[in-house]
């Protein structure tokens, strides 16, 4: 079930973005990669996204041993920006230090969907060439919690308490 309240992302209309701000979120997300600390997968992903208001917040990836404690890039600048109180994004440029592409993962479109919805990614393909994509083709439909807050937890709670036999 749709939230009635946030119109499904084929409905947002995707920012125009500059050739030149796409130039310089890539040059940011380039210099982000170098910081990324990449030591098991070997490749150093930047990314850059820029606020409605014009700053420009960058991230990288960080491995860890336990890999599902990794956070990409994508999300360490949208977190970045949240801390700083930037909500709304136009844009997100991802520069993949060692590889000719690098998509977002999963985890990264749905963050970047809530956040961002009409959001352009540029991603950086090949020295000097990039790809502008609209964030609605990457994930066309999100998950949102609040579509799933229209079943009743009470009554949930109760039917789980009774099939227990009244015990919790």
């Amino acid at each position: 079930m749709r939230n009635p309240k946030r119109p499904h992302t084929s409905s947002y209309k995707s920012p125009k973005i500059s050739v030149a701000k796409c130039r310089t979120l890539i040059s940011a997300a380039k210099e982000a990669a170098k910081k990324a600390y990449a030591p098991y997968s070997g490749l150093a992903i930047g990314a850059a996204v820029l606020a409605a208001n014009g700053d420009i917040f960058t991230g990288c990836n960080v491995e860890n041993a336990s890999y599902g404690l990794t956070v990409c890039a994508e999300r360490v600048a949208i977190f970045r920006a949240i801390s700083e109180g930037v909500r709304v994004f136009t844009a997100l440029g991802i520069f993949p230090n060692g590889s000719s592409s690098a998509m977002p993962c999963g985890a990264c479109r749905q963050v970047i969907s809530e956040f961002a919805p009409q959001c352009l990614i540029v991603l950086s393909e090949e020295p000097g060439k990039s790809r502008i994509i609209p964030m609605s083709k990457l994930l066309p439909e999100p998950f949102s919690l609040p579509s799933c807050q229209s079943y009743n937890l009470t009554k949930i709670r109760t039917r789980i308490s009774n099939a227990a036999g009244g015990k919790r």
